[in-house]
């Protein structure tokens, strides 16, 4: 679940109560992992990888990456 936010930025807002894949691709972009761990220890993903909160990506694309555990193309994804 995720929509669009209000800004000009074109930011991807996931909803809290999504969820993103537990598993990464086996060459899941370094940013993109880092990302995940960072909001595993901030909490906004819980240990089931159920966001906690509603979180504002930067792209829509980098939105399906980390939901999808990998590369992915956004505007395929999120379909």
């Amino acid at each position: 679940r995720a929509k669009y936010s209000d800004s000009q930025n074109k930011d991807f807002v996931v909803l809290t109560g999504s969820m993103a894949s537990i598993k990464e691709d086996d060459k899941i972009p370094v940013y993109i992992h880092n990302l995940r761990q960072e909001l595993r220890q901030t909490g906004i993903l819980d240990a089931n990888y159920c966001f906690t909160q509603d979180y504002i990506f930067n792209s829509i694309s980098q939105a399906a990456c980390v939901v999808c555990g990998g590369s992915r193309n956004g505007y395929k994804v999120w379909r």
